[in-house]
């Protein structure tokens, strides 16, 4: 009842606008093993401000503004990433505009919009809705997650540093599923369906 409010909520109001929420990320399990599965080796929740709507389209071209410059200024292994990372988005903004996705991304076929609501896909895999939106804020409250080490080849290490300082990077998605607590369109939802007025 409570996801089914909030895409109903998300679903009203077209285009971008601000929403709040509490949300609590958790480690995946794998259902074979039971063990861990990821980076993610302990629960976070956080309250979260982000703008829903974001053009995507409208942030990679921003990418591709910022990347450009810098590829006359990069050597060696920087520059690889950089020229890797302005052709993904070049290609990427060309497939959107024939309604396709970019074939190197690593979701194309897993992630899928849900119709009438703008921001949401439906993950074909497990069947969970996921929000998409550019973080404004972020306040974790309690302890921080844990994460597993990771051993990065030095071009992704490299592709890392870039993307953090891209206008992309910013854009977040949640598990609807995740989502506790939601202030949207002037109304303030919590999990146990109970609606406080503003």
């Amino acid at each position: 009842m409570f996801m089914m409010t909030i895409l109903r909520e998300l679903a009203k109001v077209p285009g971008s606008r601000f929403a709040a929420f509490t949300y609590t990320k958790v480690p995946r399990i794998s259902e074979k093993t039971g063990n861990i599965v990821g980076e993610l080796l302990t629960p976070e929740t956080s309250k979260h401000l982000i703008l829903l709507g974001a053009d995507k389209r409208r942030l990679y071209g921003d990418d591709i503004n910022v990347l450009a410059p810098m590829l006359a200024t990069l050597s060696g292994l920087a520059l690889q990433a950089a020229e890797e990372l302005h052709a993904s988005r070049v290609v990427s903004l060309e497939e959107w505009n024939e309604g396709r996705h970019n074939p190197a991304y690593t979701l194309a076929d897993t992630l899928i919009p849900l119709e009438g609501v703008p921001g949401v896909g439906i993950n074909l895999n497990d069947g969970s809705l996921t929000l998409t939106g550019l973080s404004q804020r972020k306040d974790i409250i309690g302890a921080a997650a844990t994460y597993r080490p990771v051993k990065s080849a030095p071009l992704t290490v490299e592709k890392d540093k870039l993307r953090r300082i891209l206008p992309s990077a910013r854009l977040r998605s949640f598990r609807l599923d995740g989502i506790e607590r939601a202030a949207l369109n002037g109304r303030v939802y919590v999990t146990n369906d109970t609606l406080y007025l503003p």
